[in-house]
């Protein structure tokens, strides 16, 4: 796996590589050495991102600390590497100079301290806040719970001993925290804690040099590569969520600008596919397919949320229906072709028409002839379609239900005779955005443990 590269145009060259293991994982530095007209010399420091995977692809190097000598000289040629087990931590070790960072499995818990919790994940975002209460004088360690650090959140049964736990029947969430609050007053102290996904970690990331795509690579090669500069692992969906041809098959003509943002790229590879990303309970990506056409069968139906017993699953449901894209252009080279809302017949009935255009444009270089243009119309209309918000459902905890599911909601159950024209309600959809919300109680209010999901249509238009 490449670490590091450069045009041969460009005047840079590399030396000195040290590599040390680290609990599985594989850190490195080396020294990068500039000749053009603004000449430099510095370490580097990169590592891959899964020890699951030792040959996964490489973080961006990025300078490690101005280091020197006894005599005041930098170091220019590299930095040994060495991990010590007493104390878990891996050391860049240089005369004179000995900086630490811990890459080891310090953990503290703190579900006990939790006031409130909420989440939100959807297929471009995932964001939690946390509020944890100091007051009965709980210490943790600062070393822990601080910016840049993982978050572990868990919800429902976790019967796995993997680290981090696979969630065989709960959610699993593996956050980096991104913002904390102290917050003192009379006779309480509170830290509220920030956390965010893969996909704000993308945004984040911007490219230092700009790189064209070999013409071999696949979209999935690319967009494991671009993933793991920005210090992501990304897995594929199995059974019905496999990744989509264009994902495996596809070797698009793709260039990243210097100065792009990792989450900008990585959309524009996934614009003319039927693929999606959801989280993963590792912390990364998992790619997930939609397919065209794909409907609902009894047997897709993962959760139902009827009224059983005079209970009802449904603490609140509102669908809305309000002015969506209804005309797709993919626009390739040389050329465009076009989608339109009313050549979609199968959902013709449940989307009406509207006398004014809404256009959505998509941008593909690969459309190069017109099969391909026009299969990156219909890709991209669909590609909306599936993730356009219809409904929300507030249920009890439902700590199973991934993005993507099928659940079916009985909305006519839960209502008198004499409003049967509600019936319309009820029916399969789709979860395109989930979160929870917890609150303790009483001190802060009644307690809440609640799920919220975002709905959309089940099918996908053909």
């Amino acid at each position: 796996k490449a670490i590091a590269e450069a045009d041969a145009a460009a005047d840079l060259s590399f030396a000195y590589p040290h590599v040390c293991v680290v609990n599985g994982f594989l850190f490195a530095t080396f020294q990068q050495i500039e000749a053009g007209d603004v000449a430099a010399s510095r370490v580097m420091f990169t590592s891959v991102n899964s020890d699951g995977q030792v040959l996964s692809t490489w973080r961006e190097p990025f300078p490690a600390p101005y280091m020197q000598n006894a005599t005041d000289d930098p170091i220019l040629s590299g930095a040994a590497l060495a991990y010590d087990t007493t104390y878990d931590q891996l050391y860049l070790l240089a005369p004179g100079v000995l900086i630490t960072a811990n890459r080891g499995d310090g953990t503290q818990e703190f579900s006990e301290l939790v006031t409130a919790c909420s989440w939100r994940e959807t297929p471009t975002s995932c964001k939690a806040t946390l509020t944890l209460d100091f007051s009965a004088g709980f210490t943790y360690t600062p070393d822990l719970l601080r910016v840049g650090n993982d978050l572990l959140i868990q919800h429902g049964m976790v019967s796995s001993t993997d680290d981090p736990p696979e969630a065989e029947y709960g959610t699993t969430l593996l956050l980096n925290i991104s913002r904390i609050v102290s917050r003192v007053e009379p006779g309480k102290t509170t830290l509220t804690v920030e956390a965010d996904g893969p996909w704000e970690q993308l945004a984040r990331f911007r490219a230092p040099q700009a790189w064209t795509a070999p013409a071999a690579q696949t979209r999935g090669d690319i967009f494991q590569r671009v993933a793991g500069r920005a210090g992501l692992v990304v897995t594929l969906a199995s059974g019905d969520r496999a990744p989509s041809d264009a994902w495996t098959t596809d070797t698009p003509e793709f260039a990243i600008a210097a100065g792009e943002s990792a989450a900008q790229t990585l959309r524009r590879l996934l614009e003319p596919t039927d693929d999606f990303l959801r989280l993963s309970a590792s912390g990364g990506f998992e790619i997930c397919g939609i397919a065209t056409g794909d409907a609902y069968a009894g047997e897709d139906i993962g959760f139902s949320f009827p009224v059983q017993d005079g209970y009802s699953h449904i603490l609140s449901f509102e669908r809305y229906d309000e002015r969506r894209p209804n005309w797709h252009r993919a626009v390739g080279p040389d050329r465009y072709a076009d989608t339109f809302l009313h050549e979609l017949g199968n959902i013709v009935a449940a989307e009406p028409w509207t006398s004014d255009p809404v256009l959505a444009i998509t941008r593909d270089l690969s459309a190069d002839d017109d099969s391909k243009a026009t299969a990156a119309a219909e890709r991209g209309f669909h590609r909306r379609f599936a993730v356009q918000p219809r409904a929300q459902l507030v249920t009890p905890l439902q700590s199973a239900i991934e993005l993507y599911d099928v659940i079916f909601v009985g909305i006519e159950a839960a209502l008198p005779d004499e409003t049967t024209p509600w019936d319309y309600l009820s029916g399969p959809y789709r979860v395109i955005g989930r979160g929870v919300d917890f609150r303790r109680g009483p001190a802060t209010g009644a307690p809440v443990y609640n799920s919220v999901l975002e709905l959309g249509f089940a099918a996908v238009p053909d």
